[in-house]
């Protein structure tokens, strides 16, 4: 059997948006933020494909295997809408 730490990944929380909170800036500034959180979710989405694929690499029980790469083949699906 692989290690049962190895084989324990769970999504990692984004950070999220303050309700209500006020937006100030430019137009520009926006965009800006805007393609900055596109490469941080690129990144983000590339840190989770690595992620899930390791671990299923390291695990012995097929059924996690398959659960796993699922998982990574989601995050590579959703990389690739966003490419």
């Amino acid at each position: 059997m692989g290690d049962p730490q190895a084989e324990r990944v769970e999504p990692r929380g984004q950070p999220t948006q303050p309700i209500g909170g006020e937006r100030r800036g430019s137009a520009a500034d926006g965009e800006t933020a805007a393609a900055g959180s596109l490469g941080e979710a690129r990144a983000s989405l590339r840190r989770t494909v690595t992620r899930f694929a390791r671990a299923a690499e390291g695990t012995d029980e097929p059924r996690r295997a398959r659960e796993l790469l699922a998982a990574a083949r989601e995050a590579a699906e959703t990389l690739a809408a966003l490419e």
